[in-house]
């Protein structure tokens, strides 16, 4: 055989492995987001009321720690929407006449975990729980929280957890895109 058709031969070849790893890089990434084994992974999954052990897990756990500010009936405080003297706005009813079902389950999980987030037009006065809940207990909670809501309610609270989740994951991939490109440049 002449040269010609060796290197002709064994750049074939080289294109038809990467086209194989690709092919196979690819499937497992579409796998991994779209096969039904995994659903149960999807953050707002873990606010699933139809598991009455979490449900009531959820309701010791918010009775001891959450019913203070935010009433025994997830009724909120009186006059919610308008700001104490020093800022702050009164614990927010839990229900469906508040506006907690309005965030996706992993913004509500971070502001559980982790407080109120404050910024300059608002001052929160709702308490971390990092270091007092387990991670499991704040799930618990959410889901006994979300248990309360009617059925209609649960499923829009659904589609906003996904839809939130997405944003998440393209943002961080944007973001991770973003970071590959600026370590080539060094």
């Amino acid at each position: 055989m002449n040269t010609e058709v060796i290197n002709l031969y064994q750049g074939l070849k080289l294109m038809f492995i990467k086209s194989i790893c690709f092919f196979i890089s690819t499937m497992v990434v579409a796998l991994t987001f779209t096969s039904p084994v995994l659903a149960h992974h999807k953050p707002w999954h873990k606010m699933d009321p139809s598991k009455e052990a979490l449900v009531k897990s959820g309701k010791k756990i918010y009775m001891k720690n959450c019913a203070v500010c935010h009433g025994r009936n997830l009724e909120g405080q009186a006059n919610w929407r308008q700001r104490n003297p020093d800022g702050t706005l009164p614990a927010p009813p839990q229900d469906e006449t508040g506006h907690t079902w309005h965030h996706g389950s992993e913004m509500l999980f971070g502001v559980v975990k982790n407080g109120g987030p404050s910024t300059a037009n608002h001052k929160s006065m709702m308490p971390p729980f990092k270091g007092v809940l387990s991670d499991q207990d704040i799930w618990d909670v959410l889901t006994f929280i979300k248990s309360r809501w009617p059925q209609h309610v649960q499923n829009r609270h659904d589609m906003i957890s996904e839809k939130s989740h997405r944003y998440m994951q393209d943002r961080h991939m944007k973001n991770m895109k973003t970071n590959h490109g600026h370590k080539h440049k060094n």
